[in-house]
């Protein structure tokens, strides 16, 4: 933020100012005057959204248990936007809970 009246940026999450409101529009679609909040709303909804990605969706999960035998991590991990390691580990904890 260089000027007063800039969007707050952080990660992926922007908030934008409305000059007609003088402040940041919230996530939750309420507006804020202050800086300092609007940035500590930013941070929080960026640290969710990495919380969010670090866990494992259901459907992520059948795709690794029913996946197909020419199937390598690699397509695996492409397929789910995922790292290599990440599908490794994952099933390898799959493997040892069978």
């Amino acid at each position: 933020m260089k000027d007063a009246h800039d969007n707050i940026r952080c990660g992926t999450t922007v908030l934008r100012y409305y000059s007609a409101y003088s402040g940041w529009m919230l996530p939750d679609k309420t507006f804020t005057k202050n800086p300092l909040k609007a940035y500590k709303i930013a941070e929080q909804t960026e640290a969710a959204k990495e919380n969010h990605k670090q866990e494992w969706e259901l459907y992520e999960l059948q795709l690794l248990k029913e996946r197909n035998p020419n199937w390598n991590i690699v397509t695996i991990a492409r397929r789910l936007d995922r790292t290599n390691s990440d599908v490794k580990n994952m099933l390898s904890a799959i493997s040892a809970s069978n």
